[in-house]
């Protein structure tokens, strides 16, 4: 279908707060099981998919608000501060707080034994993989999917510096990067983790917001049917190779954006207020919810609405309704009070020029 593209997508609002929810809901899921079971058993793993919508609308915002604004070194610079502005300050202050608790012993895990090693603090701050423990997450856990934002930023930044086409420059070099990474092992740098095939959900993201920049859309049956048969996807297929669910996850995510994208004009000014209040402070959500999921499991368990052993669903009902809610409240908080404040004060520091649709990250 042709139609002139609209100036704002509602429906991407809604969807990276429901994305949002779904990482909550993966958390708290978590908890729950380890509160019943005493184990991790990933109650409702399917969750994790909405980082996977995260990437692809981060292609998408960067199409749709990017791409007209010129290229050059200039512009470069300009779009990576605007990206600087929008990821890194609730970042720092997020990971800031963690590591002030972990050196004060007040974090409950067996991995941290003293004070952070510089090394891993410097690199968590800047989002540079890092080995520590096994893992190259950084300190404040889900920072490990901001990695892969700003590592796709750089990359974007580089082509509007040497004014070449962004689509097809990262379409090239995504792909060089993803065939690269099929060949790393464990012994490979830290940093070398970046080069899985997640990045292309960017690269699809990229190329949807460049269709819609020229009115080009799926029709809403289509579209429709497509969504749908992704959702039913993920909701009953279960891969056993974490390969083959991540693959399986991304296609559904792409396809659930699409019609996202695709039904904008039939629904898109529907979208109730508190939905598009969610989609905003969807990274807030995103970075602050794991901090105090902890903390909520324990008030289920001392109101004995948790029992140790007990598994019921009514129980697992409760928890995630409790978490979401409560989740979804303190991160709406953060938004309003830090994250909004801040960062309109640093884009008039910075004299960056607001643009309509921001990542959800």
């Amino acid at each position: 279908m042709h139609r002139t593209p609209p100036k704002t997508f509602f429906n991407v609002q809604a969807l990276r707060g429901i994305a949002a929810c779904m990482v909550v809901l993966f958390h708290a899921s978590e908890k729950w099981s380890i509160a019943a079971t005493g184990r991790d058993s990933m109650a409702w793993s399917v969750g994790a998919s909405g980082v996977d919508i995260f990437f692809v609308i981060s292609g998408f915002v960067m199409a749709t608000s990017s791409l007209s604004k010129g290229n050059g070194p200039q512009s470069a610079w300009e779009f990576f501060k605007r990206r600087l502005v929008r990821i890194l300050p609730l970042y720092w202050i997020i990971t800031t707080v963690l590591v002030i608790k972990i050196d004060l012993g007040l974090v409950r895990n067996t991995a941290w034994t003293g004070a952070v090693p510089l090394p891993f603090a410097f690199c968590s701050y800047l989002l540079i993989p890092y080995l520590h423990g096994g893992e190259t997450s950084p300190i404040l856990g889900q920072g490990w999917t901001l990695s892969y934002e700003m590592f796709f930023y750089l990359l974007f930044a580089a082509a509007l510096a040497i004014r070449k086409s962004v689509p097809q420059f990262l379409t090239f070099v995504l792909c060089l990067l993803v065939l690269i990474g099929s060949f790393r092992t464990d012994d490979w740098p830290a940093i070398t983790v970046l080069l899985r095939p997640m990045l292309l959900e960017f690269l699809a993201g990229l190329w949807l917001g460049v269709a819609a920049l020229k009115g080009r859309f799926l029709g809403p049956r289509l579209s429709i049917s497509l969504a749908v048969s992704a959702v039913l996807t993920e909701l009953f297929l279960h891969p056993t190779q974490p390969f083959v669910g991540r693959l399986e996850w991304g296609v559904c995510s792409i396809l659930i954006f699409q019609a996202a994208v695709a039904l904008e004009p039939v629904i898109g000014k529907r979208i109730p207020r508190w939905m598009l209040l969610v989609g905003d402070a969807s990274y807030s959500i995103y970075l602050v919810h794991p901090m105090f999921l902890g903390y909520y499991t324990e008030r289920l368990k001392a109101a004995h609405v948790l029992l140790a052993g007990r598994v019921r669903l009514q129980d697992d009902v409760i928890t995630l309704v409790v978490c979401l809610g409560l989740s979804l409240l303190v991160g709406i908080v953060v938004y309003k009070a830090i994250e909004l404040p801040l960062n309109h004060r640093l884009q008039r520091l910075m004299r960056l020029r607001a643009v309509q649709i921001e990542s959800a990250s």
